[in-house]
């Protein structure tokens, strides 16, 4: 029972920030709803890499990861190697994309993200305001994991096959381009579920995922 009551009242802190809803007011369906967000988010994610991988011919392999070194996961690997300007698959065939492509690949699932947080922040700007269980797992779970990616990439604990680390080690990508502004987007986003009225908050992370979008054309 303690335990159950501590889930309640984290999604009550994460759903409608702290004070703002009581726990007792959350009954399990919205801890359903809110879980199920957060599970299609992460889906969505991964749907992201894979397509990327598929636009461009190459098919990823699962592989699995540890992250912290102790926190079992799994990534969709694209088993693309480059050396000086040229790319090439896992049996050896040209990648013809290069490095702009990797990096869109690797990037892929966070720009799902991002367009699945404008699509919700666009609807419903005042969405923290909202019964939307589902919706808000959706945005907590693309926000929450932007800022986990970024700061393990800064701490150096994200795993080798880490989204960030090979844009960065594989790709020539700046580390302070890439992980400043997946952690700046996510910050104008949660700020904007937190103060909808703010409308230039809206235009500046518009305008950041735009440039997000076209990193890969900086390699």
């Amino acid at each position: 029972m303690y335990l159950a009551r501590v889930l309640r009242v984290f999604i009550a802190c994460v759903w409608l920030g702290a004070g703002a809803v009581r726990a007792d007011d959350l009954g399990w369906q919205d801890v359903a709803l809110f879980a199920g967000g957060a599970a299609t988010a992460l889906a969505a994610h991964e749907a992201g890499h894979a397509l990327a991988n598929l636009s461009m011919g190459n098919v990823p392999h699962l592989g699995s990861v540890e992250f912290l070194g102790v926190i079992p996961w799994f990534s969709l690997e694209p088993n693309i190697a480059c050396a000086a300007d040229s790319c090439s698959r896992r049996d050896g065939t040209p990648f013809g994309p290069g490095r702009p492509g990797l990096l869109l690949i690797l990037l892929a699932g966070f720009d799902v993200q991002h367009a699945t947080d404008e699509v919700l922040l666009t609807r419903d700007p005042a969405l923290r305001e909202q019964h939307a269980p589902f919706r808000t797992g959706l945005l907590a779970f693309n926000t929450l994991t932007s800022v986990a990616y970024a700061a393990a990439n800064w701490a150096g604990v994200e795993p080798y096959s880490g989204d960030l680390a090979g844009a960065v080690r594989d790709t020539r990508a700046s580390r302070a381009w890439v992980s400043g502004m997946l952690f700046g987007i996510a910050g104008l986003d949660i700020a904007r579920w937190a103060v909808p009225d703010a409308r230039w908050l809206a235009w500046a992370s518009r305008a950041a995922k735009v440039v997000f979008l076209g990193l890969p054309l900086t390699v």
